[in-house]
């Protein structure tokens, strides 16, 4: 029985522990690392030990190795600052940077792509462009002024390609065409 909590989805697994300077934390950890390969090994399942990672989300760490092992032998699991899970990039430090950076340079790639392909269309906008702004939004919207400008400069620029209101200001622009839902997002 494991004592760490469990996330999964489809064929990830994901033990997360809250650790304190007591080493019958870090054990527990290590039990349950040991149990998890002991089930695959009653049920016959393979695990891809290269993909294990262990990371810390806090101040004042003490440095652990975690161990697993293979059939074959024993892998000290790589430590990561940086996670992608279900396409959100969460950090050690839970700071929204490199997730807003990671959204708007996607979103631009696809505006890009619109952009030279077709005359810009907005329904072209909300399909394609601000889907990849508002995906898993809940989790991650951004709240420092900073990562809202890098999120909203997509827009601003999409809003931009359109001839008819190319000169006026950016706000005039949203109401025009209706494109208030980022605000509308952050009351919520």
């Amino acid at each position: 029985m494991l004592q760490i909590t469990t996330l999964s989805y489809a064929d990830d697994l994901k033990l997360i522990g809250i650790m304190s300077k007591n080493t019958l934390d870090t054990e527990s950890l290590d039990n349950d690392l040991n149990v998890l390969v002991d089930w695959c090994k009653e049920w016959s399942t393979e695990l891809n030990v290269s993909k294990f990672k262990s990371m810390y989300i806090g101040k004042n760490r003490e440095k652990k190795e975690y161990k697993i092992s293979s059939h074959v032998r024993t892998n000290v699991l790589s430590e990561t600052t940086c996670e992608k899970d279900l396409g959100v990039l969460i950090t050690n430090s839970l700071k929204l940077n490199k997730q807003c950076v990671s959204v708007s340079a996607r979103a631009n790639r696809v505006l890009g792509q619109i952009k030279s392909s077709f005359a810009f269309h907005v329904s072209l906008y909300t399909a394609l462009v601000r889907s990849h702004l508002e995906y898993a939004v809940s989790s991650w919207s951004p709240h420092t002024k900073s990562n809202i400008k890098i999120v909203e400069r997509v827009q601003k620029r999409a809003t931009k390609l359109l001839k008819t209101i190319k000169g006026k200001p950016y706000e005039q622009r949203l109401k025009e065409l209706g494109m208030n839902r980022r605000t509308r997002g952050d009351l919520i």
